[in-house]
């Protein structure tokens, strides 16, 4: 979650963190986590591979003010997991940056918790079939991935087996906290399709999966990083961010750059060829 502002809930939450050794092999499980929900690899005749379904639309039911949805098909986009410091050389990118330094790219999303000590990333992660360097921590126990054959999945665990996979990212499936913030996700709705989602306010996770489960048909979700880390785009229609403290959460489709916290980790939609 970023910066000073979120810094006393995610230190507290994530204290354990500065007691744990920088990533290998031997720091995690040596058990893969098991899928509990799968995307598969074939398109359904006439329908779009990528579609905005949510543009900072309220739910009053949930008492969300700003919800975006993008829709995805892993048959036709490829879900890849990025680092700022692969794309730009840099540790930490506003999303804009990096739609723009990866213009084949349609869509994406702010991704990984951090350490705001060292930057490193939170969780499993995994980019171009490569497992990246990160902090284990046994809140992270949900797991989305993409594979090279076009499908994708959430797995519950701290870890899977990388064998095939291209990208992953993991997240969280709750949390004790409560405070109305921006809260982000990617999840599989009943129907085989990824979503990528970020909301404003959310009380918490428990409220956020409820709204995810009956209003998105959600089957199963990952919870990524949100408050003012939280920012999605879509090429040509959204670009928004939600940077606390600086008015940034209103009804907007694309916000200005002071709206897009640097952070070290994204989700992005390209087309596949």
């Amino acid at each position: 979650m970023g910066k000073s502002t979120t810094m006393p809930r995610l230190c507290a939450s994530l204290a354990a963190l500065l007691l744990l050794p920088p990533f290998s092999s031997a720091a995690v499980s040596p058990e893969p986590a098991p899928d509990i929900a799968a995307a598969g690899p074939v398109k359904p005749e006439g329908e779009p591979g990528l579609l905005l379904l949510r543009a900072v639309e309220p739910s009053a039911e949930y008492s969300i003010k700003l919800v975006n949805v993008i829709h995805v098909l892993p048959a036709a986009y490829e879900l890849r997991a990025v680092l700022a410091r692969t794309v730009l050389g840099k540790n930490r990118a506003t999303l804009p940056e990096i739609m723009a330094a990866v213009p084949e790219a349609m869509a994406g999303m702010n991704a990984s918790f951090f350490s705001l000590e060292d930057g490193k990333l939170v969780g499993f992660f995994m980019e171009g079939g490569r497992i990246a360097e990160h902090h284990p921590h046994p809140s992270m126990d949900r797991i989305f991935f993409s594979r090279a054959d076009g499908t994708a999945g959430i797995a519950a665990g701290t870890r899977i087996d990388p064998q095939g996979v291209l990208s992953a990212v993991s997240g969280k499936s709750a949390w004790d906290e409560q405070s109305a913030s921006a809260r982000t996700a990617l999840c599989i709705d009943e129907g085989g399709h990824v979503k990528l989602v970020s909301a404003y306010p959310v009380r918490d996770l428990s409220r956020m999966t409820e709204y995810l489960t009956r209003r998105e048909a959600c089957a199963a979700v990952v919870h990524l990083d949100g408050g003012g880390s939280a920012q999605a785009f879509v090429r040509g229609k959204l670009s928004v961010g939600w940077e606390r403290g600086r008015g940034c959460e209103r009804s907007v489709l694309e916000s200005p750059s002071e709206c897009f916290r640097p952070v070290p980790a994204f989700i992005l939609a390209v087309p596949r060829t």
